[in-house]
């Protein structure tokens, strides 16, 4: 199995849950799509390429800069 790892620089951005527009439109919040291209462009240069047919072993660190509470599912997502 090959190993890989990469940062992604600032603080977590949970995604957030899609909204209605006013023309009745499903979107995604900019923030999420913005920070889902962050994570992306991370893992590209980190050399990972999408779809993986080999097993894969996630391991998630993620760094706060406040105590708050958080639900740590969203930010997983992201």
């Amino acid at each position: 199995m090959t190993t890989a790892s990469f940062v992604v620089p600032g603080p977590p951005q949970p995604k957030q849950r899609p909204r209605l527009g006013r023309q009745g439109c499903v979107y995604t919040p900019k923030a999420t799509r913005a920070y889902g291209t962050v994570v992306s462009l991370c893992a590209r240069q980190a050399g990972l390429r999408t779809p993986s047919v080999t097993p894969v072993c996630l391991t998630i660190a993620l760094y706060f800069p406040d105590r708050r509470r958080r639900d740590l599912d969203n930010a997983a997502k992201a």
